[in-house]
């Protein structure tokens, strides 16, 4: 790849390919070079992913594009050319045909996101979704190469914000001019049709390449070029155990109230150590198997961090895992952190708000929501110091503000007499008498008036403790809040409960906050006596409080959004994202970071990773993560077989990078465990106390065929092919037959139940749930999820069915044959695992499938599906 070529944005390669270059599935065949598993260099390093990177854009794109025909398509309205320079006309070459253009979606068209084909959200456009611009929507790409001067393809670069639909202001920058058709003419219109979208992607390219906005932090890239540059074993300071002390406490026994096993404990403790490690341990291994609670370690640790004030940043590949964590990590912090030290507000999440689907248990953290909430309580004349300052002078001048009201009651009244009089009317003394009674009483008055003053500096103060970060929020302050919020309560409540006269009620208020002063007005009246001395004291509290407040925490005001983003950023000591989403942290003003944490790293594109590792400060990465699991998903043949989808976890455990093993799983029955355990583990994996207890072990329906474990064998299935891939009708029967008797045992019993239908191939996804509809959507007891292997991955059921599709006389599986989709399908079962299959067919596989038949046999796990009369008729209803 030539240098200059690197410079561009991987928009502007894109804006220059032709359809029939993306439809070209040999395009870069001869110039995407295995990525290889040692680099002499950075450059190097980087080099070695651009090209693949290229080849699995263009055939994302080209995968997308045999599906335009459901795709969603927009109407262009108006388009107005942008030209850079004072005006000018002429082309600009680096920046392109730049268009402002408004988009509304056809009435005929299938509402779809751009993140989720067939979603039922409604189309709105995002930055870099690429579109083919034309006026007549194709229906397969080739149509597009009948005529290749009647299309431009488009690429979103800016979208308007707070727009809510139909119509859409976008910025976009074309491949040639767009001309609209004559406005005469109504049979014509401009369409844009969306392919996909390129952001993950352009941010990848960006990382490898010399981006200007990016400022390259090598710590940890430098060190896994190479073996060499990689330690293994521990330092001294590692093997000597250390104890941890964060403000005089023991860490390492704050931890053993976790609950983690020795394996969970280790792996915190080392990656702790490695915190303070001399050596150059810049990256660290975490090897958590199905089960083995790796979520929960990572949870801990971060928690941990959170403690040790470590600047850390969290990723995931994917929204759910980021979720995942740090919905563990809130828990915890919540039930362990009632302090300052480790308040929420030194936790940070954001991201895409809608992809999310931040729930009520993440909203605190949640960037967006945080920002509101703070620009509330920054407001200069409505925010923090508004409300304080206003409830510092009712509790100091309540009896002066009740006499300026009683004037003014009565300057009212006296008005209303003089107008009265000169329209010829008399008040009358009942209305005389009414007017004196709508009087409040002194009591009336400071219960309504404090309720009013307390509604507004209750909720800054939750606003505060929940939000500030513990770098701005002191113990201190934080006490003196939590104290405030107990007293200013406390004190509403007295007041609408004591049964004292006004009275007394005044001298509450009108005299000194030295309680020797109220028990001086206090002799003689011991009856009484107690509620207004309690009253003096909390009032004499809460000014003391709400003065030390005024003088020791200096809140900001009148912040905007953007600014408050800054503030949330640099005072968060964890932030959480998807990996993806940590490229806008290079262009954040922030103090460095110091860890990264990457969950789930195994199924992350190597390249990918490079995204989070260049960020400043970064000097350690802990990758959690299995290799034996599905790694990332990659569209491209030619990228695939070039190792483009290995991760770095891969890479460097390949490499003799020791890992630390999560040894003890806690999801699945013995039964269902073993055979994964011996086949991917080696037999390394223990069985947790859980999974062993008796009570584990669940019978839901009464043959022997429907144990913890058990392989149906279907001889008869029919293997058919739905475009290029297949299904297999007679298994369908034989689920739907299995999920109809598991309904029915768990209505007789009451017993919930949740059921998962793994399939390969995505036509026998498509059939299944199709056929299930919405027959068990109303049962909250019983539910039924239906996924491909790839999507189940990370999700456990009480009952999985596993529907392995092929059926055909020469062995023959397909992609089935997959150890790690083997191993992602087997290990998501907690107390049933049920295998439906043509025995024959994968024992004559020669793969993963044939051990998993013969070893089915060996215990007795093997079973025929006639066995069962009523899958004996379902078979039957489906052969005949």
């Amino acid at each position: 790849m030539e240098e200059g070529k690197l410079q561009r944005d991987l928009a502007d390669i894109v804006l220059k390919w032709p359809i029939k270059d993306v439809l070209n599935k040999d395009l870069f065949k001869d110039q995407v070079a295995r990525v290889p598993n040692t680099f002499q260099s950075i450059h190097h390093y980087f080099q070695s992913f651009v090209t693949p990177l290229l080849e699995e854009t263009r055939a994302d794109m080209c995968s997308n594009m045999e599906h335009l025909s459901q795709a969603t398509t927009l109407k262009i309205e108006k388009s107005k050319r942008l030209h850079k320079g004072g005006g000018s006309k002429r082309r600009h070459k680096e920046d392109g045909f730049v268009y402002n253009i408004m988009v509304r979606p056809l009435q005929s068209s299938t509402p779809t996101s751009t993140s989720t084909v067939g979603a039922k959200e409604p189309y709105i456009p995002e930055r870099d979704d690429v579109f083919v611009l034309t006026e007549t929507k194709p229906n397969v790409a080739y149509d597009l190469l009948k005529e290749p001067s009647s299309y431009h393809v488009a690429v979103v670069t800016y979208v308007k914000s707070d727009q809510s639909g139909p119509s859409y202001r976008v910025q976009v920058k074309a491949s040639k001019p767009i001309v609209l058709p004559q406005s005469d003419n109504n049979d014509r219109v401009l369409l844009a049709v969306l392919v996909m979208n390129i952001k993950t992607n352009g941010r990848i390219w960006k990382s490898l390449c010399s981006d200007p906005t990016m400022h390259r932090n090598s710590n940890v890239i430098k060190d896994v070029l190479h073996p060499d540059s990689l330690v293994v074993g521990r330092c001294n300071f590692c093997s000597s155990r250390h104890d941890i002390r964060v403000k005089g406490i023991n860490l390492h026994k704050e931890l053993l109230s976790f609950g983690l096993n020795e394996s969970q404990m280790d792996a915190v403790l080392t990656s702790l150590y490695a915190r303070k490690c001399g050596g150059k341990h810049s990256v660290k291994l975490i090897w958590g198997p199905p089960g083995t609670g790796k979520t929960k370690t990572a949870s801990v640790l971060l928690w941990a961090l959170l403690q040790m004030k470590c600047r850390t940043l969290t990723c995931a590949p994917t929204n759910v895992a980021v979720l995942e964590v740090a919905s563990r990590l809130v828990r915890l912090v919540r039930e362990t952190c009632p302090t300052s030290d480790c308040s929420l507000g030194s936790i940070l999440l954001f991201g895409n708000k809608t992809r999310m689907n931040i729930d009520d248990d993440l909203e605190d953290v949640f960037l967006d929501h945080r920002v509101d909430r703070l620009e509330e309580c920054f407001a200069l004349s409505s925010g923090w110091s508004h409300h304080l300052n206003s409830m510092v002078e009712f509790l100091e001048g309540c009896v002066d503000s009740y006499k300026l009201y009683l004037e003014y009651e009565k300057k009212e009244g006296e008005e209303d007499s003089l107008n009265k009089k000169k329209e010829g009317e008399e008040d009358s003394s009942h209305e005389k008498k009414k007017e004196e009674e709508d009087l409040l009483t002194f009591r009336n008055f400071v219960q309504q008036r404090f309720s009013l003053q307390t509604k507004g500096l209750l909720e800054c103060i939750r606003i505060l403790v929940t939000h500030l970060p513990a770098t701005l929020l002191s113990g201190t302050n934080y006490n003196l809040l939590t104290n405030l919020r107990h007293f200013l309560q406390t004190f509403e409540s007295l007041l609408a409960e004591a049964s004292i006269a006004d009275k007394e009620m005044e001298e509450v208020f009108a005299h000194s906050e030295e309680l020797n002063s109220a028990t001086s007005l206090l002799k003689g009246r011991e009856d009484k006596g107690s509620t207004v001395l309690l009253l003096c004291k909390i009032r004499s509290d809460c000014l003391q409080l709400l003065r030390s407040l005024r003088e020791s925490l200096k809140i900001p005001q009148g912040l905007g959004k953007h600014v408050i983003q800054k503030f949330c950023f640099k005072g968060a000591s964890l932030i959480l994202c998807t990996v993806s989403t940590s490229f806008r942290l290079h262009s954040v003003e922030m103090d460095p970071l110091e860890m990264l944490v990457i969950d789930e790293a195994a199924q992350l594109k190597e390249c990918e990773a490079t995204i989070p590792l260049q960020l400043l400060g970064i000097r350690r990465a802990i990758l959690i993560g299995d290799e034996c699991q599905l790694s990332a998903m990659v569209k491209s043949k030619v990228s695939e077989s070039a190792g483009f989808g290995r991760s770095l976890f891969e890479r460097l455990s390949s490499l003799g990078l020791g890992k630390e093993l999560l040894n003890m799983q806690y999801r699945m029955h013995p039964s269902i465990s073993s055979f994964p355990n011996a086949y991917f583990y080696n037999n390394k994996i223990l069985d947790g106390p859980n999974v062993k207890d008796p009570s584990y072990k669940r019978k839901y329906l009464p043959a022997r065929m429907y144990g913890s474990y058990s392989f149906i064998n279907v001889a008869e299935g029919m293997e058919v092919f739905d475009r290029h891939s297949p299904k297999n009708v007679v298994e369908i029967a034989v689920v739907l037959q299995l999920v109809r008797s598991l309904f029915k045992a768990s209505r007789s019993s009451k017993q919930k139940v949740s059921v998962g239908v793994v399939c390969p191939y995505s036509a026998q996804v498509s059939e299944i749930q199709e056929k299930l509809g919405k027959t068990y959507e109303a049962y909250s007891y019983f539910t039924v999820s239906v996924k491909s292997i790839d999507g189940f991955q990370g999700g456990e059921k009480d009952v999985v069915i596993i529907s392995t599709v092929r059926s055909n006389g020469k062995g023959a599986v397909g992609f089935l044959s997959s150890l790690q989709r083997t191993n992602v399908a087997l290990t998501r079962a907690r107390h049933c695992l049920w295998i439906v299959g043509n025995g024959l067919t994968l024992s004559n596989s020669g793969c993963v499938w044939k051990k998993v038949v013969l070893d089915a046999k060996s215990r007795g796990c093997y079973y025929n599906a006639e066995e069962d009369t009523q899958l004996a008729e379902a078979i039957i209803s489906v052969v005949t």
